[in-house]
């Protein structure tokens, strides 16, 4: 199965499980979404 996930610029997608690892449908998370990190180019 395959998971597509928009990526945007106003957020980080980081994946919260390691490669190959067993999940459960609905209880186990994939991807954690989270406030960009700050840049040198977004602090101007």
């Amino acid at each position: 199965m395959d998971l597509i996930i928009p990526l945007s610029e106003h957020r980080e997608l980081v994946t919260t499980q390691t490669v190959h690892s067993h999940v459960e449908a609905g209880i186990d998370t994939l991807v954690a979404i989270r406030p960009p990190k700050p840049t040198a180019h977004s602090a101007n």
